[in-house]
């Protein structure tokens, strides 16, 4: 086989190590925490080599930002038509779909944020990557973005800023993660609430 023949493969083949390498890393993160998610564990995960790790990334903080970037930008662009749900669905149907998947992503990526609040290296690594994402808005920014659409609209009540209400559903959505209870709301409940709460000044019809 000529070397150009092979070289699809050989892409292929480095694609499919550095998802494995990603992979095991974020199993030994949620295993053993952070400080436990030494190169040599993440290599016996993946069954590799730990050389194989360093073919591809140069130490540890970017292979652990590798997988934050793995699992947050195609949240990221799924979320980027958010804005355009205005007016379709409901509010609420709208609101607890989105919720639900910040909350699975929120789940995935616990251990490395707290991770980014003491490793300065790790947390180098994720500011490179927002600013080499920042066309991607934020979610913040497409939350408030998509209930000033809907205020637009009159399905949200225009007297409270649309960025505020996305900063309080988000901290909704953290300290329901935070503080899991039998006793609490469940995410759609807490955010069937939240709508109530943003909901225009007129009668709001009941399920029947």
């Amino acid at each position: 086989m000529s070397p150009r023949g092979g070289q699809p493969k050989m892409v292929q083949q480095g694609r499919e190590t550095r998802g494995a390498l990603l992979d095991a890393a974020a199993t030994v993160v949620h295993r053993a925490g952070y400080a436990g998610a030494n190169i040599r564990a993440i290599a016996a995960e993946a069954g590799v080599a730990v050389g194989t790790i360093f073919r591809h990334y140069p130490n540890k903080a970017a292979l652990l930002a590798a997988v934050v970037e793995r699992e947050t930008v195609p949240v990221l662009e799924a979320l980027g038509d958010l804005p355009g749900r205005a007016g379709t669905c409901t509010v609420a149907g709208n609101l607890v779909e989105v919720m639900t998947t910040l909350a699975l992503l929120q789940e995935v990526l616990l251990p490395f944020e707290l991770a980014f609040l003491t490793d300065p290296e790790l947390a180098a690594q994720r500011r490179q990557l927002m600013d080499s994402k920042a066309d991607l808005p934020g979610v913040p920014t497409q939350l408030a973005q998509y209930l000033a659409a809907e205020q637009t609209l009159g399905r949200v009540r225009t007297d409270i800023p649309a960025r505020h209400c996305a900063h309080v559903l988000l901290a909704t959505m953290f300290g329901l993660a935070a503080n899991p209870t039998s006793e609490g709301p469940s995410l759609p409940s807490a955010v069937a609430m939240f709508v109530e709460g943003i909901a225009p000044d007129r009668d709001i019809p009941t399920p029947g």
